[in-house]
């Protein structure tokens, strides 16, 4: 070995550790924001089930909706039914912001059709 290429061996192994380091960082990132997406469509199904619930006892649904948003930290951005006592659908949009303004939304629909 020469000795102009004395440590270059501890450059090299530093340059590979930041490296890394950053692709575990994406990865734990695009893992939470996985997590969180998911996370947001059971919020959507609860919310759901639950203006379909109040709908169902003749109770107004997207009160019952907007309630249970408020329980699970997101945020109702439409409710809409659709049928009567027998036949209906409670249809629900709910968004929830994530880090560096990422916001998710999902879609859900509950009822007896």
């Amino acid at each position: 070995m020469r000795s102009d290429e004395r440590g270059s061996g501890t450059v090299m192994m530093g340059t590979a550790v930041i490296v890394l380091s950053l692709f575990t960082a994406i990865a734990l990132i695009i893992g939470a924001g996985w997590d969180a997406r998911q996370k947001l469509v059971g919020a959507a199904d609860m919310v759901a089930l639950s203006g379909a619930n109040a709908y169902a006892a003749s109770a107004d649904p997207c009160q019952a909706a907007a309630q249970a948003a408020a329980q699970n930290d997101v945020s109702l951005e439409s409710c809409e039914t659709v049928g009567d006592s027998l036949s209906f659908a409670v249809s629900v949009k709910v968004s929830h912001d994530w880090l560096f303004g990422v916001s998710f939304d999902a879609t859900s629909v509950a009822g007896k059709l």
